[in-house]
C-alpha cells in the first residue's frame, strides 16, 4: 500500500495556538476572497513533498533522514512577516515567514536531504526553497489583504525532523508522524 508522504518540521503546540488568532484575523480581512485556511493545529514547515510511495521507497527515505539528521544541531527559529506565493498581485498561497536566529542550518539540512533524494530518483525542486508556514491557499483570484494588527513574535527550537503521512478526506487533511528524527542538542 502506498502512502502520501512528506518531510517536515512540526511546530511546538504553543506556537500553533499563537497562529490561530492570526488566521482568524486574516480570514476576517479577506471575506470576499475564496481562501482555504489551514487549521492551526496542522501547520508545519515542509522540507520536501514526496507523493505516494511504496514501502521500499519509504524505507530509503527513512535511511536518508536518519543519516543526515544526526549531523545537525537543534535550530532556533523566529516567526517573521506575512507574504504570498508567487506574489501579492496574484497570490496562491498566504504564508508566514520563518527565520533562523543564528546561521543557515535549516536551509543546509533541507538542501542536503534534497540532494540525497535526487540520488534515489526524486525530481529536484525547481524553485528556491524558502522556509515558511502556509496559512491559506487562495482558490480563485483576487487581491488579498495582509494588514493584520498583530503577528505573533514567537521564537522556538526545532528539535527534530519528521517523515509525515498526509491522509486526505472530505473533512480535510490529517497529518501523522511516521517517524521523528531528533537533532543534536
Amino acid at each position: 500500500m502506498k502512502r502520501r508522504l512528506f518531510i517536515a518540521i512540526n511546530l511546538p503546540e504553543e506556537v500553533k495556538r499563537q497562529l490561530s488568532p492570526l488566521i482568524l484575523a486574516l480570514a476576517k480581512l479577506n471575506r470576499r476572497v475564496v481562501i482555504k485556511w489551514v487549521k492551526s493545529e496542522l501547520i508545519h514547515l515542509t522540507f520536501h513533498f514526496l507523493g505516494y510511495l511504496d514501502q521500499i521507497r519509504e524505507e530509503k527515505i527513512l535511511e536518508i533522514i536518519a543519516k543526515i539528521s544526526q549531523n545537525y544541531h537543534q535550530i532556533n527559529i523566529k516567526l517573521g512577516g506575512l507574504g504570498a506565493f508567487p506574489n501579492l498581485t496574484s497570490p496562491r498561497v498566504i504564508f508566514l515567514e520563518c527565520h533562523e536566529i543564528d546561521g543557515n542550518v535549516m536551509t543546509s539540512l533541507q538542501k542536503e536531504i534534497g540532494k540525497e533524494l535526487e540520488q534515489i530518483g526524486f525530481e529536484p525542486e525547481r524553485r528556491r526553497w524558502q522556509s515558511h508556514l502556509t496559512l491559506g491557499r487562495v482558490k480563485g483570484g483576487g487581491k488579498v489583504n495582509l494588514a493584520v494588527k498583530e503577528i505573533p513574535q514567537a521564537t522556538f527550537e526545532i528539535k527534530s525532523v519528521e517523515l509525515m503521512e498526509s491522509r486526505l478526506s472530505q473533512a480535510g487533511p490529517e497529518y501523522i508522524v511516521v517517524k521523528s528524527f531528533p537533532l543534536k542538542p
